[in-house]
C-alpha cells in the first residue's frame, strides 16, 4: 500500500522525552555531541554539549533544578536578574580537550528586568566561581564554548554596582575661625542591579594651594574637623577619620532605593588661608 502522493497529509512532531533527575549518557571518541534532554514536570530544559575532540570514552551525567544556585552570593552574578535554574554535569571517565554547553530554558524561569542579551555564566566548582567564555544567546538559551572541566552552572547578569549622587563637590568659603559651618547633603540612588552597601570618602579640603588636615578629633591651626550624618541636618554625628578613608553610608540599600548624607565641617581656629575651601564626596557602592 502507498498512500496517494496528492493527498495532504498531517505533520506529526515526536514529542520530547523530560527527564526529572539524573540523565547519564555514554561519550564516544572523536567530535562528539551529546543532547540531555533534562527539566522538571512542567519544562524542558535541555543541556547540550559539543566536545572538541574526545580521546577516551566515557559517560557525562546532567541533571536541573528550577533555582539558583545554593551558592549564588558569592558569585559576580546578580541574584535578582537570573535565570532561576541550575544545571549540573559530572565526568565519569571522559577524556577530552574542550567543550561548549547550550543551556536551554523557559522565559517563566527569568527574573523581571533581567536582560537575556546581557547574560553571562557563572561555574561553581570546589568552592569556587569562574566565568567561561560566553558564546551564542537567545532569548532562551545561553552557550558557553572553550570549557575544560563539569561542575554547576547559573545563568544571569554580572552584578552592577552603581550609586548616583545629587551633590558631589562641597565648597566652604570665607568664614569665621572655629565654627559649624551650615550641613551639605546629597541624595543617593543605588541605580546598580544589585542590593548594595554604600561607603564614602572626602578629599582634602583645599583652595588649591593651601590644605585643611583633618584628625577626626578636633579641630586646630590649619586642622578642619569633618564629620557626617545619615539621619538629618542635625545629626547625631560621626567624624571622618582622615581623608580618602571609609566611611559607612548606608547597608542593604535595594535597587533603586535611596539613602541622604549630610557633611558639615568645623573651621580651623586659625588658618595660613581663607579663600574658599572644597571638597569633593566619592560614594562607592559594593
Amino acid at each position: 500500500f502507498f498512500p496517494r502522493s496528492d493527498l495532504p497529509w498531517p505533520m506529526v512532531t515526536a514529542p520530547v522525552m523530560v527527564i526529572v533527575g539524573n540523565l547519564k549518557k555514554n561519550v564516544a571518541t572523536g567530535a562528539t555531541s551529546r543532547t540531555f534532554e533534562v527539566g522538571d514536570a512542567g519544562n524542558y530544559t535541555p543541556a547540550g554539549v559539543v566536545f572538541g575532540s574526545v580521546t577516551v570514552a566515557g559517560d557525562l551525567t546532567a541533571s536541573t533544578a528550577a533555582t539558583d544556585h545554593a551558592n549564588i552570593a558569592t558569585s559576580t552574578i546578580a541574584p535578582s536578574r537570573t535565570v532561576n535554574r541550575t544545571w549540573s554535569l559530572t565526568n565519569s571517565g571522559v577524556t577530552f580537550t574542550n567543550y561548549s554547553a547550550t543551556f536551554t530554558f523557559v522565559s517563566g524561569d527569568v527574573d523581571a528586568g533581567a536582560t537575556t542579551s546581557s547574560f553571562v555564566v557563572g561555574k561553581y566548582s570546589g568552592g569556587v566561581w569562574t566565568y567561561p567564555t560566553v558564546g551564542t544567546k537567545t532569548a532562551t538559551s545561553t552557550q558557553v564554548t572553550g570549557v575544560t572541566s563539569f561542575s554547576d552552572f547559573e545563568i544571569g547578569e554580572a552584578a552592577n554596582y552603581s550609586v548616583s549622587a545629587t551633590t558631589g563637590s562641597f565648597a566652604f568659603g570665607t568664614q569665621l575661625l572655629n565654627t559649624w559651618l551650615t550641613a551639605q547633603s546629597s541624595l543617593l540612588t543605588n541605580d546598580g542591579n544589585i542590593t548594595a552597601n554604600l561607603v564614602g570618602q572626602i578629599t582634602t579640603l583645599t583652595d588649591g594651594s593651601h590644605s585643611w588636615t583633618t584628625n577626626g578629633s578636633g579641630n586646630g591651626a590649619d586642622i578642619a574637623r569633618a564629620q557626617y550624618s545619615t539621619a538629618g541636618s542635625s545629626g547625631p554625628w560621626t567624624d571622618i577619620t582622615a581623608y580618602d578613608s571609609d566611611f559607612t553610608i548606608a547597608n542593604s540599600i535595594a535597587i533603586n532605593g535611596t539613602a541622604t548624607v549630610w557633611l558639615r565641617v568645623q573651621t580651623p581656629t586659625t588658618t595660613g588661608s581663607y579663600l574658599q575651601h572644597a571638597a569633593t564626596l566619592k560614594v562607592y557602592a559594593r
